[in-house]
């Protein structure tokens, strides 16, 4: 037998952080474009959730992969995988880290 690797059914986001005041915590918040279903206007909808930065490298305005995990506090069940763009960069890359999001 093959040992395979173990693929995780964990659940992933890509979102824009937008506080990180705690210490190992960030706030992000995803944002999705809507359409109406009488009107056929397209509206914004927002979700924030925060998630567990163990590092604290994440700054306020970074585009990061958030992952689900395990509860680490009662607000708090997501974990940062990944800094995909940092808030001052302007890179021709931002399409390439948005395409390798599953």
């Amino acid at each position: 037998m093959t040992a395979e690797p173990k693929t995780s059914n964990a659940r992933t986001l890509v979102g824009r952080a937008i506080r990180s005041s705690r210490q190992q915590s960030v706030v992000v918040e995803m944002v999705r474009q809507v359409r109406h279903p009488k009107y056929h206007k397209y509206v914004r909808h927002r979700s924030r959730v925060m998630a567990h930065d163990e590092g604290g490298q994440v700054q306020a305005g970074d585009l990061v992969r958030l992952c689900e995990c395990r509860p680490f506090s009662k607000r708090k069940a997501w974990r940062v995988e990944a800094i995909l763009l940092r808030s001052g960069e302007t890179s021709a890359h931002a399409g390439e880290a948005l395409e390798s999001h599953p």
